[in-house]
């Protein structure tokens, strides 16, 4: 089983553009990591996650990239500390994750794109800098997924996926598992990692042409991390960078989960 891969694009035989448009007109403009953030009705959630980043990542060369999904109430931001530069947009009508993402990264300047769910709480200090190295001492690495924790149990819900490619889904190592389980705190090569903290180096994400718009809100993440391993890329499961994952605070519904399912096989 499996499927044909196609040359110079996604191996489910999409057609993905070289670039995005703007992406090709990004600057870095001195920032080090952009954190794009697609929002919808973030209220206290987003504002959890703006504060723990600032409790947790020393300012300077950092920006936030904030791009709103048409939420019926207009956003509120409290709690963001000064020596971070932050962006501030809003789509005229509902676009969904993936095309409110790829927005968001149009906007970013940053040599590092993180793109995170505003549903997440940052839990470990000096991700910033461990995210940086990474990226600096290994080239090959295209991709970055962090260890990702449930508020309530303190279980763990991602430590790294691989697929089945019998079936085409993907596997969390370590689902459920406890946090000091040894296996969830070795870094490692994986096939994929979650949408809800994925960091690419900016280049590489404009070379892909960004999320592909055949995904709504789910499994744009896996299909992104399979074009980066076909460019030769790895992709790495860092568990020194922790964050809870509320998960079900997001907008993302069953529908556009099914639709992307479709797609993905």
């Amino acid at each position: 089983a499996g499927r044909e891969r196609h040359e110079g694009g996604s191996p489910y035989g999409f057609s993905f553009p070289s670039t995005l448009p703007g992406l090709e007109e990004a600057e870095t403009e001195g920032f080090v990591i952009s954190v794009v953030i697609p929002c919808f009705n973030g209220g206290e959630v987003l504002n959890r996650c703006l504060r723990s980043l600032v409790e947790t990542k020393a300012p300077g060369r950092l920006e936030v990239v904030l791009r709103d999904d048409a939420s019926p109430e207009p956003m509120c931001l409290e709690g963001v500390g000064e020596g971070f530069a932050i962006r501030t947009s809003r789509n005229s009508e509902n676009l969904g994750f993936v095309r409110t993402a790829n927005l968001g990264a149009a906007e970013a300047k940053g040599e590092i794109l993180l793109f995170l769910n505003q549903d997440t709480e940052f839990l470990s200090p000096g991700w910033g800098e461990r995210l940086e190295e990474l990226f600096r001492e290994r080239p090959d690495i295209g991709v970055v997924g962090a260890k990702l924790i449930y508020p309530d149990s303190r279980l763990v819900q991602f430590a790294g996926g691989f697929l089945d490619e019998e079936e085409w889904r993907s596997d969390y190592l370590y689902y459920r598992a406890r946090g000091d389980e040894p296996g969830t705190n070795r870094g490692r090569e994986v096939d994929c990692v979650l949408g809800a903290f994925l960091a690419i180096r900016g280049d590489l994400f404009r070379s892909l042409g960004g999320f592909s718009p055949a995904y709504h809100s789910s499994y744009e993440d896996i299909d992104l991390c399979l074009r980066v391993a076909e460019r030769g890329y790895r992709v790495f499961y860092e568990p020194n960078i922790r964050l809870f994952h509320y998960e079900t605070q997001t907008g993302l519904t069953g529908l556009h989960q099914s639709k992307s399912l479709s797609t993905f096989r």
